[in-house]
């Protein structure tokens, strides 16, 4: 249990231990950018005990809320210097647009229809996946946000079954915390982009994919 707790920790603990690494060899061009990736990541995991208290009381149901939403950090890539040799990393980034995907989203999420957001991230992943080896924070995000728009109608009829009440309100929740990081994310993404452009694959292989329908 803990689930998101535990999920931003080993996240943590991943970037904390990359980023000398990166920062050896970039010659420092990296630090700043892994240490404002912490910094976003203790920032979520300030509030991660109030989705942890619902999600632990569905868990004890048998209902994996908090859980299936997310994939374990130890599916993170491991370490390398070098891209993966089908990578392209030369090409120059294509720049992307959040305005119009940003405004689905939030109209969205006000209408609770999960099933839209879930379509939307999936047009938008379908565009930012011609380009692998940039925009991997904004990628991973809107990952996120299909698995757990994806996960609410799913734990919805489990709820159902058992009789037990939903705290919906608490995934349309997280859902808007993921919708603000967009901007930030991109810009984040944009800024490391030239790093990404010489080689170094910073970013690309410090997340998880995540599927849009769990392991079971």
């Amino acid at each position: 249990m803990q689930d998101l707790r535990k999920h931003l920790e080993d996240a943590i603990h991943i970037n904390q231990t990359r980023m000398p690494l990166y920062a050896e060899a970039s010659e420092g061009a990296t630090l700043k950018f892994s240490k404002k990736l912490i910094r976003l990541e203790k920032w979520a995991l300030m509030g991660a005990d109030l989705f942890d208290k619902q999600g632990d009381k569905l868990q004890s149901a048998g209902i994996p809320y908090i859980k299936a939403e997310f994939v374990d950090m130890s599916h993170t890539p491991a370490f390398s210097l070098l891209y993966p040799t089908f990578v392209d990393y030369t090409i120059p980034p294509v720049p992307v647009v959040l305005k119009t995907f940003k405004k689905q989203i939030k109209s969205s999420i006000k209408a609770r229809n999960p099933q839209e957001i879930v379509d939307a991230c999936e047009d938008y992943l379908h565009k930012l996946n011609t380009q692998r080896h940039v925009y991997c924070m904004l990628r991973h995000l809107i990952e996120s946000i299909r698995r757990i728009a994806y996960m609410i109608p799913i734990h919805q009829q489990d709820c159902d079954v058992l009789d037990i009440a939903f705290p919906s309100n608490y995934s349309y929740l997280l859902l808007k915390l993921h919708t603000r990081l967009l901007t930030p994310s991109k810009s984040l993404d944009e800024d490391v982009a030239p790093i990404q452009l010489k080689g170094l694959p910073f970013l690309y292989q410090d997340f998880p994919h995540i599927p849009k329908v769990p392991h079971r």
